[in-house]
């Protein structure tokens, strides 16, 4: 059993996790500093315009970032990747321009969102985007070669330096600006080490052949035709609390939830996100059907194992642990954090498997879904318009709606891989 439980698969996985171990203990170190800095109104700014980007980010490759993982040749996944750079560029310049359009006309009902789209924040958004697509197709592609130390080193390297750099800059300037921009020289040291450690650096001279790029955009059409809008839901479901705290509530609220969230989600986020990385690996390199169903059922244990005592410490302690770094002004954080927890726990351990229905090219499968779950956030939100008005309320909603969403996926990922024969 312990042999079974310890194979390269786990010791992949132990490698990704245990690399940004001490960049964990920094974070929990550093964002307290951080909540003195800012304060709950700043980093709710940040915290909205952090959901906007990862938003944008979706539309930004049109998904075609998930089929790097596809094809049998690496000439074909570097293709596929200058594919997704052509396409964040013009999306970057577009969502620049219509903030700058918004800017100028001042529309009324989206007065509480102002501070989105100022002419400066509008250039920064534009830089993240394209950024944060460039990375995600760098960490796709060494992903499927198992450059696994590759990718923890780009992890260490990416949220350790943003954290110093926000840290830094915001004693000179307390500004949500310098949160963002924190993130934005994370991911541009982080890339340029993957870049120029990873092989993509000594295949991808050649010139951009246009002919080939389009033949295998028409190949992967399912990917922008059903994965984008798909993933697009999917994420505005997940977002949702965030925007919706910030028109119905105020930055205040938003920056007590995005904290929290942050503190207990991103450990545990990356550790779920480190098996996904091996799990896609290891469906990309192995042709065997029985092996990719046994890997599946092996990961679903694994995760298990791991969520049960995490998040029953977390249920149990994590409001404490938030009152006690953050003090009074995050109060409401504390209140947020056993809310927070049970959609973390489905989240942790389903998710990482419903990668199987892009695996295999479920796309249509999946939009439903979605489509469905953004018909169960609708009816939430109508819900507490009519019959709620308190912030814990509407989280409450959300965080069934999102259970409900995640088990769905769940079944048909559980359903596509049983029906998978030698």
């Amino acid at each position: 059993m312990t042999k079974h439980f310890f194979d390269e698969f786990t010791k992949n996985v132990a490698l990704i996790a245990s690399s940004t171990f001490f960049v964990y203990c920094l974070m929990y170190v550093g964002i307290p500093i951080i909540s003195r800095i800012y304060g709950p109104e700043e980093y709710g700014k940040y915290a909205t315009i952090f959901s906007f980007i990862m938003l944008s980010s979706i539309v930004a490759s049109a998904r075609y970032d998930v089929a790097i993982l596809l094809p049998s040749k690496d000439e074909d996944a570097l293709t596929i990747m200058k594919l997704c750079m052509i396409i964040s560029t013009g999306f970057s310049c577009i969502i620049v321009l219509l903030l700058c359009i918004l800017n100028f006309y001042h529309f009324e009902a989206l007065t509480k969102f102002s501070y989105i789209y100022r002419f400066d924040t509008a250039l920064l958004i534009g830089f993240y985007i394209c950024l944060l697509t460039s990375n995600t197709v760098l960490l796709n592609w060494i992903s499927r070669n198992k450059k696994f130390k590759i990718l923890s080193l780009s992890r260490f390297i990416r949220f350790g330096i943003a954290l110093l750099v926000s840290i830094f800059c915001g004693l000179l300037y307390k500004s949500y600006h310098m949160l963002l921009f924190g993130d934005i020289v994370g991911l541009i040291i982080s890339s340029f080490i993957i870049y120029y450690r990873s092989t993509v650096n000594s295949i991808s001279q050649r010139m951009f052949d246009f002919h080939e790029i389009a033949l295998l955009a028409r190949r992967y059409n399912r990917f922008p035709l059903f994965t984008l809008p798909s993933a697009f839901l999917n994420k505005t479901i997940t977002q949702s609390p965030v925007f919706l705290l910030s028109y119905f509530f105020t930055p205040i609220h938003v920056g007590n939830y995005g904290i929290c969230e942050r503190l207990l989600s991103v450990p545990t986020s990356l550790i779920s996100e480190a098996i996904s990385n091996v799990f896609r690996g290891e469906l990309s390199s192995s042709k065997n059907y029985v092996h990719k169903k046994l890997t599946f059922y092996k990961v679903l244990q694994k995760l298990f194992i791991l969520a049960v005592p995490v998040f029953m410490l977390l249920y149990f302690f994590g409001g404490h642990l938030l009152s006690y770094i953050f003090g009074e002004k995050w109060e409401l954080a504390s209140a947020y954090s056993k809310l927070l927890v049970l959609p973390l726990f489905f989240q942790f351990v389903f998710t990482p498997l419903t990668f199987v229905l892009f695996y295999f090219e479920k796309q249509k499968l999946e939009f439903n879904i979605q489509i469905f779950a953004f018909f169960l956030l609708a009816i939430s939100i109508l819900i507490f318009y009519f019959f709620f008005s308190t912030d814990i309320s509407l989280i409450s909603l959300i965080i069934f709606n999102a259970i409900i969403r995640i088990l769905i996926e769940f079944y048909f990922s559980h359903k596509v891989i049983s029906a998978l024969t030698a």
